[in-house]
């Protein structure tokens, strides 16, 4: 169902929020992609900022900087660069 106001779509999801799996009305935008909830936008915030970090280890590492100074500077573990190298 379009709604002109508001410019979005109501149409059903199918998907878990809050621990329920069940079917939800969700918004929609014009070109079909989904409104994503705060919380679903704060992760994939996140995740992006974290696949960020990930991507720089590597340039970091030709620089010079050691594993330790890398985790350092990116906020991950040592562990974490290792993986990347």
């Amino acid at each position: 169902m379009w709604c002109e106001s508001l410019r979005l779509w109501l149409g059903t999801w199918k998907g878990v929020i809050e621990d329920d799996d069940a079917v939800w009305l969700r918004f929609y935008h014009e070109a079909g992609n989904l409104v994503l909830l705060p919380e679903e936008a704060e992760q994939q915030r996140a995740n992006a900022e974290r696949q960020a970090r990930l991507d720089a280890v590597s340039q970091l590492l030709q620089m010079g900087l050691s594993v330790e100074q890398v985790a350092q500077a990116l906020s991950l573990t040592v562990q974490e660069v290792e993986a990347v190298r």
